[in-house]
């Protein structure tokens, strides 16, 4: 063992080696970091050991950098926690390093999403509300403040332990367009009752003008406008991207209203879509979210449309119910989920625009389900904040270039609707495509 620890490049001490800190650890010093690094409750191996230590305990170490750990991962229960943000990962003395803000339960904290399992208040969606997160309370919901956390602690282990800056990992910034299609097309395929009664209802309204295109597009003579996938290959082809695709597979509902997944022009699109090399995922309908059944329904609809099996998906409404909706996902052999965001407001939900792994909080244990955040979404924009397209931009430009200093990924949701540029939509397409080139 303690040859072993010898070799290592960072001994972290605890006196307890529990599954949220190993957890906290394996985001910072592996996913992030790409550092070696090993945890030991031996103070003994401690003392054996001739690299770097890091000590996350209130006893003192000669030559550690020591962080004075909070509870939070020492527990196994879930209880009110509040985490205080405006403390920076800083050193408070220059000849003996001692942080006392607790970095890895701040981390832990957010990524681990502690505070959707406290509050039962939820919208009219049965979703978690942002103005119960302590980041919004804080005025720093739109601050990546986990990859800004984790970013200062880096210049500190350089600057203090000397650890070579070259051995870091490296990141990029990067662009991540993910695409919802709720309603494939606008006028076809909905059948003789939902035409019927849409055109009853626009003569009611006297809109003469969208009655006749309707007709113009249901006879061939007008493309849908909803219909705008080649488009999108085009753009997103110029800027060298490759898109996360989600669709609905659910049968119709209130708030599932697409064409039934047999319509033989959905398998086309799908097809071309897989064909130019963009990720097709499921997006659980909404009447599906607290049913397991229907979930593996429509995630076997999918996979038969594919002839392969699905790994990513985004929950329709950004419906999701912490832990049982990443339980469904993951016992349906789902290993991407891109629903952590919010939908009627921009910002980061997990604090973080780097992809993470869900920790069951219940369980107690790191899963295999990564989770892939977003920081904004159209209809959040438009809908929930009231934003025109010129307003969103300017509103999202200095989070873009926050992201590029910490060379994080941009990821963001548009729907085919909202790329149409028609309609409500009419002058938004612009703007996805200022941020495919970012």
């Amino acid at each position: 063992m303690n040859r072993k620890n010898n070799k290592v490049l960072l001994l972290i001490y605890s006196k307890l080696k529990t599954p949220r800190l190993k957890y906290a650890l394996k985001h910072i010093f592996t996913a992030h970091y790409g550092l070696e690094h090993s945890l030991t409750d031996d103070l003994e191996a401690v003392k054996l050991h001739k690299g770097l230590v890091i000590n996350y305990s209130e006893s003192e170490i000669p030559n550690s950098l020591q962080i004075m750990p909070e509870l939070l991962l020492f527990q196994t229960n879930i209880d009110y926690w509040n985490m205080v943000l405006e403390q920076k990962v800083e050193m408070i003395e220059s000849n003996f390093s001692k942080i006392n803000f607790d970095i890895f339960a701040a981390v832990f904290f957010h990524i681990s999403r502690y505070e959707e399992y406290l509050y039962i208040d939820k919208d009219l969606h049965q979703r978690f509300k942002h103005e119960n997160s302590v980041l919004y309370e804080s005025e720093m919901l739109d601050k990546p403040i986990v990859d800004i956390w984790i970013q200062d602690f880096k210049k500190i282990l350089i600057n203090y332990l000397k650890v070579d800056g070259n051995l870091f990992k490296k990141h990029q910034f990067e662009v991540k367009p993910t695409i919802d299609v709720d309603s494939i097309f606008a006028f076809k395929g909905k059948g003789l009752f939902r035409t019927t009664a849409s055109m009853l209802k626009n003569l009611l309204f006297l809109q003469l003008n969208l009655i006749s295109t309707k007709f113009m597009v249901l006879f061939g003579n007008k493309k849908d406008p909803f219909d705008n996938f080649d488009a999108q290959i085009s753009a997103l082809e110029n800027e060298k991207l490759k898109a996360n695709y989600f669709f609905l597979m659910s049968d119709y509902g209130s708030y599932d209203k697409n064409i039934k997944y047999t319509n033989s022009e959905y398998k086309i699109i799908i097809d071309k879509l897989k064909q130019n090399g963009h990720e097709i995922g499921i997006h659980p309908g909404y009447a599906s979210n607290l049913d397991a059944k229907k979930v593996k329904l429509e995630i076997d609809r999918l996979n038969f449309i594919l002839e392969t099996k699905t790994e990513t998906s985004r929950q329709h409404y950004l419906k999701m119910d912490l832990p049982k909706t990443y339980r469904t996902l993951l016992a349906n052999g789902i290993k991407k989920d891109f629903t952590m965001g919010y939908a009627d407001i921009i910002g980061f939900r997990a604090g973080t625009a780097f992809p993470f792994l869900w920790f069951d909080l219940e369980k107690n244990e790191t899963t295999e389900l990564e989770i892939v955040p977003f920081v904004a979404m159209d209809v959040a924009l438009k809908n929930g904040m009231r934003l025109n397209e010129n307003e969103s931009d300017a509103l999202l430009q200095p989070i873009i270039q926050e992201l590029k200093t910490l060379n994080a990924p941009f990821c963001f949701v548009i729907h085919n609707e909202s790329f149409a540029n028609y309609g409500e939509w009419k002058g938004w397409q612009t703007l996805w495509l200022k941020w495919f080139k970012a």
